[in-house]
């Protein structure tokens, strides 16, 4: 009777360790998704803000206002390096080959 009284006792511990565990890993999960709602509502708050949603309609749509003018600045054109030639290559050229 003792040693069954021993072996519940050590399981229900057991248990208890691994639930307090999970408690810990839930603990920390919650405060990440609380800050992550933060950063969220933080956003929702700046994507209201009319100034906002003007500088992405002049980005994403290429938008103005009456009167101004919109520049467009174009990537530089790559260019080729030139090839080095080799000593013998020139010397072939000279003759011809």
């Amino acid at each position: 009777m003792v040693g069954f009284l021993i072996y519940t006792n050590f399981k229900i511990n057991q248990k208890r360790t691994e639930l307090y565990s999970q408690i810990e890993r839930l603990k920390t999960e919650i405060e990440r998704l609380q800050q992550r709602n933060q950063e969220l509502q933080a956003g929702i708050l700046r994507v209201k803000e009319e100034d906002f949603l003007e500088r992405q309609a002049r980005e994403r749509f290429q938008l103005k206002k009456p009167g101004e003018q919109v520049v467009t600045i174009l990537p530089k054109e790559k260019k080729e390096p030139e090839k080095k030639e080799s000593w013998w290559q020139k010397f072939l050229k000279k003759f011809g080959f």
